[in-house]
């Protein structure tokens, strides 16, 4: 009989996991529950979907493109447009999810639908220097105990990788695997308390605005948690986290770059907004930045990458901070 190997589900393990189930959860709820909605509520007002760059995973199937767009027009839309009832209702049960605490910090810009905000869209605003372990260090120290958000879970770590895939994962996408399937491994319970109390948070609030009931985090979760993880794909994953007044190179991203033997967490500015998919179409070797534009069109994930995790998803819309912004 084959000795089993033993995997410790940590920190990082645990976020990873929780994020990839939550993904997978909150594809499907989008599509079968959320973009009735959206669409509804678009035609009510007569709101046109919006052409925004598709962040992340919401570039997987047409009904998750159709989601982002027409939740972005609402978001962009100013709230001082009259009402429908059944628009109403629907922005009201849009909103009871992707404003749910289970997503982050209500921010109320007098939209018809509001953003959200969280530990690390704070230490963005707080600081005055860009950079990832000043950042990382700065978000860590702004969760709050009320937080219930992801990204809180991610911050608790103090750890790049799992703050920018948790973010991603409000705008996200991915591609590489983290490892191959082995039915035969033990895992073992690792992850601090701090990070466990967040993430207990975050679960509750999700089943209550959702209905969606994720693993508790605690011991006896460490497989489902570990077998998530382990699957999560992070090679070219990008977000645009925020952006500065100006001409020039006015949008700030973070992206992992697997080009070395670990994957790593890395900063740029630049003057167009990258998403995911187009990190992913790069030449290799090639690395997004000031002197390298997105490309026009993005070819289609290959068969058994992108959607492989068994999570991909949440709520997705890039952070916009306010202009003014930040310098390096």
């Amino acid at each position: 009989m084959p000795s089993q190997k033993l995997v410790t589900v940590d920190d990082r393990l645990f976020t990873l996991g929780l994020t990839e189930l939550f993904r997978g959860e909150m594809k499907h709820h989008e599509t079968e529950k959320l973009l009735p909605l959206a669409i509804s509520a678009c035609r009510e007002l007569a709101i046109d979907p919006s052409n925004a760059p598709i962040e992340g995973y919401y570039d997987e199937t047409p009904e998750l493109r159709d989601f982002f767009r027409r939740v972005r027009a609402l978001q962009d839309t100013q709230a001082n447009v009259s009402l429908t009832p059944a628009a109403a209702q629907a922005l009201e049960r849009l909103s009871a999810t992707l404003n749910s605490p289970a997503l982050g910090r209500v921010m109320d810009d007098g939209h018809l639908l509001a953003r959200n905000s969280h530990a690390l869209g704070e230490a963005l605003r707080m600081s005055l220097r860009w950079e990832i372990d000043e950042l990382v260090l700065k978000a860590r120290s702004l969760v709050r105990e009320d937080d219930r958000d992801l990204v809180a879970v991610a911050a608790t770590t103090g750890d790049a990788l799992c703050l920018l895939v948790a973010r991603e994962s409000l705008a996200l996408s991915s591609d590489l695997e983290w490892a191959e399937q082995d039915d035969e491994s033990d895992y073992r319970w690792a992850v601090s308390e701090a990070v466990a109390a967040v993430a207990m948070r975050f679960v509750d609030a999700l089943r209550h605005s959702t209905g969606i009931a994720l693993p508790s985090p605690e011991r006896s979760s460490a497989p489902c948690f570990g077998r998530a993880g382990r699957e999560v794909d992070l090679a070219g994953r990008c977000i645009l986290l925020g952006q500065r007044g100006g001409a020039g190179d006015v949008y700030y991203h973070w992206y992992v770059d697997v080009a070395g033997p670990a994957p790593v967490v890395r900063d740029f500015w630049s003057a167009s907004v990258w998403t995911t998919e187009a990190v992913r179409c790069l030449p290799p070797g090639s690395r997004p930045g000031p002197e390298t534009s997105p490309p026009l069109a993005a070819p289609a994930v290959p068969p058994g990458r992108g959607a492989s995790g068994a999570f991909q998803r949440a709520s997705g819309w890039i952070q916009r901070l306010w202009p003014g912004g930040k310098g390096r």
